[in-house]
């Protein structure tokens, strides 16, 4: 094995998708937010699950990018 090789991120991707995930979440939430003060209730509790299943989705995208499974 060659000296310069770095064995901590071989065949592991960048992470990219979990970042876009997560600011897909927070866009969610933020609509949930603007949508509660303006129509009521049913807009947000939809794009407030929308955005929860976003986070999940990138820490499971994030687990798997970390840890290779």
């Amino acid at each position: 094995m060659d000296e310069n090789d770095d064995m901590s991120t071989a065949g592991r991707p960048d992470g990219a998708l979990p970042r876009v995930l997560v600011l897909l979440s927070a866009l969610f939430f933020a609509g949930a937010v603007v949508a509660a003060l303006t129509w009521g209730w049913f807009v947000p509790s939809l794009l407030a699950s929308f955005g929860f299943a976003g986070l999940v989705a990138a820490v499971v995208a994030g687990r798997h990018a970390l840890c290779g499974d």
